[in-house]
């Protein structure tokens, strides 16, 4: 079973939607009167937090005059894990039309599996204004969650909506060390994103006959019903159906190329109306 190559690109998909969420935030400044008199953007990156902070503190060497700008942004992904509260029946299917000229076969997979995964995103700033502007552009999305839509399925034209739940926000400010050392304000806001992990498709047949067997209570309680007829289902004919008639009619196959097949006796006696002035 497993060792099957497939993939959908789901996980990358949801870890390329969430950061761009957070790809086109801007900064103000203002001079003394108040008065904005340059925007910046803040650059987003991919990185664990210890990265991240790392490569901020790290001091210029000889070689390298120049330190990293803030603020800046980075996010990661950190964990991934099962959410049963929003399990689905495992044995259902999604299925759609491959072929549909001859309507001889279908593609097909299981029901999507539910998954939560967490992200983390990081905010360095130098000075408290800066951080200020950048989570108050942020929060007030989240209420507490923010729903994206999504298209993840290659193969089935659908797209889905993802929410994404901010779960909490800390902030961690450097208030130790010489007047020497560089000031750095850091906020980490966490985040679940309840999304889906499908599984692979597969290709198979379509059911094209059905039989169906039709018999009353009466009829299996008694062998012999009125006139001695013999009860239960003896004889079989091909009948079609439309799929929203109430009665039963003879006819070739319909619309959809179907076709039901009924076990039925003609002589069968059900409520007063005999079963062979249904069947031609």
């Amino acid at each position: 079973m497993f060792g099957t190559y497939f993939s959908h690109g789901t996980i990358r998909k949801l870890v390329a939607a969430f950061g761009s969420l957070f790809n086109n935030i801007t900064i103000a400044r203002k001079n003394s009167s108040g008065v904005e008199v340059e925007r910046i953007k803040v650059p987003l990156s991919y990185a664990n937090k210890e990265k991240f902070l790392r490569r901020i503190r790290q001091n210029p060497s000889n070689d390298e005059r120049l330190q990293m700008t803030l603020p800046r942004m980075a996010f990661d992904f950190s964990q991934i894990s099962y959410d049963s509260a929003r399990k689905r029946n495992t044995t259902l299917r999604k299925v759609i039309e491959e072929d549909t000229s001859t309507r001889t076969t279908v593609k097909s997979m299981y029901m999507e599996v539910p998954y939560n995964l967490d992200f983390q995103l990081f905010v360095a700033s130098r000075n408290m204004e800066d951080g200020l502007q950048i989570v108050e552009q942020i929060l007030p999305y989240f209420t507490p969650e923010f729903t994206v839509t999504l298209k993840l399925e290659n193969n089935f034209a659908k797209k889905i909506d993802v929410p994404i739940v901010l779960t909490s926000t800390t902030s961690d400010h450097d208030y130790e060390g010489s007047f020497d050392d560089t000031r750095n304000l850091i906020w980490t806001l966490e985040f679940t994103m309840k999304a889906n992990i499908y599984s692979p498709v597969k290709t198979g047949g379509v059911i094209l006959e059905t039989g169906v067997m039709f018999t009353d209570k009466e009829a299996l309680d008694n062998p012999l019903i009125t006139g001695g007829r013999p009860a239960g289902a003896l004889s079989r004919t091909i009948v079609g159906s439309t799929g929203t008639a109430t009665s039963v009619s003879g006819g070739s196959a319909d619309d959809h190329g179907y076709t039901i097949r009924l076990d039925l006796h003609k002589d069968f006696d059900v409520d007063g109306d005999n079963i062979g002035d249904w069947i031609s």
